[in-house]
């Protein structure tokens, strides 16, 4: 296995973790070990005694769905036929240009290389996917982006004060500022009639992706010149999806009757917040429980005895509750790994949000 296959493999198992990567490959493989390192041993074993598996070629084609896919805070855009076919056709006719990021693209820059780029949005490529008998364009754009890291210092970095501070329990840590690249996307969904900006939180973390977000509305606006309305409200979503049955409650923010807030996530053993005794108990005592954040599991199928799990997290804030003019426009999908996974969740809010729609009109008919 080439050494460039390790190191992406590496980047792979940075953004997704090394049990996904165990379930994604090492199942399709037949290799198991337990941790990265030992697993790249077996890879380059293996393909040493067997030459026709392309594992190189199986570790890409799993970074390529990640460009797509992964952990990304996404935005939903309702728009007209026209300005769809506007952004459509103007993203077709981008090209890239000479920037450090193609010198070893679809692969990621190294550090190095990072820290010597630019931090201007780059135009990547357009897939094209069927999903569903549904045509999906997703245009992919690169940025470097700075975030903050909270790092344990190492006992070489310590004094004697130090020393006998961290032997006495207690933990020091600093913060430094780290690179990454960020692969966002610009999906859009004729048949649906909506656009979806990603901003790529594999690496990122979301208190420090207002950057990103800027930089690829302000790119649709230049280079399409559609002006985007205001993202589609998610924040009754909440209370919509939590009641629906399908997939799992992996955590929920909530306000209860006597005004207290309250936030639950699942434990290591647990399968569902629904059967939570705790939270079960005090829906029944006091039904009035006014939910803000939700975060939402779905099982799907990599092989029968070996599920991928997804998940979509509606990252509400108690003051919305009170507030008429807040409004959620972010969801968070996390554990994405194809394109597919990506769109069976943005579908699943976009059915949802029509079912609201549809019950609030057929209330109005009846006022």
């Amino acid at each position: 296995m080439q050494e460039q296959s390790r190191t992406t493999l590496k980047d792979i198992t940075k953004r997704i973790g090394w049990t996904k990567v165990k379930k994604l490959l090492g199942s399709e493989l037949g290799v198991t070990a337990i941790g990265l390192n030992p697993f790249i041993e077996r890879l380059t074993e293996l393909s040493e005694h067997d030459e026709s598996r392309d594992i190189g070629g199986m570790i890409n084609a799993v970074w390529h769905n990640l460009m797509l896919s992964g952990t990304r805070l996404v935005k939903l855009y309702k728009l007209e036929e026209q300005s769809l076919l506007q952004i459509q056709s103007s993203l077709a006719t981008q090209v890239q240009d000479q920037s450090i990021f193609f010198h070893t693209y679809p692969l990621p820059l190294s550090k190095e290389q990072l820290l010597s780029a630019d931090t201007d949005l780059h135009y990547a490529e357009t897939v094209s996917s069927i999903v569903n008998e549904r045509q999906i364009e997703t245009t992919i754009v690169t940025a470097k982006a700075y975030y903050t890291e909270v790092i344990e210092l190492d006992s070489a970095h310590l004094s004697d004060a130090g020393l006998e501070l961290r032997a006495n329990g207690g933990e020091i840590k600093c913060k430094t500022r780290e690179v990454t690249q960020c692969f966002n996307t610009i999906m859009v969904m004729p048949s649906q009639g909506v656009l979806a900006l990603t901003i790529d939180l594999s690496v990122l973390p979301r208190a420090e992706s207002e950057r990103q977000q800027f930089i690829v509305e302000q790119f649709v606006r230049s280079v399409t010149g559609v002006n985007l309305p205001v993202p589609l409200d998610l924040f009754s979503l909440v209370q919509e999806m939590y009641e629906q049955l399908d997939g799992r409650v992996s955590q929920v923010a909530f306000l209860t009757s006597d005004g207290n807030v309250s936030a639950l996530k699942l434990k290591p053993g647990q399968n569902c917040l629904r059967n939570d005794s705790y939270h079960h108990g005090g829906e029944t005592a006091s039904p009035i429980l006014t939910k803000y954040k939700l975060g939402k599991i779905w099982d799907l199928a990599n092989t029968p005895s070996n599920p991928l799990s997804v998940e979509l997290i509606l990252p509400g804030k108690r003051a919305m509750i009170d507030k008429p003019n807040s409004h959620l426009y972010d969801a968070i999908v996390d554990r994405c790994t194809t394109i597919e996974q990506l769109s069976f969740v943005i579908d699943k809010m976009l059915f949802s949000l029509e079912k609201i729609r549809e019950r609030r009109a057929a209330n109005q008919a009846h006022e």
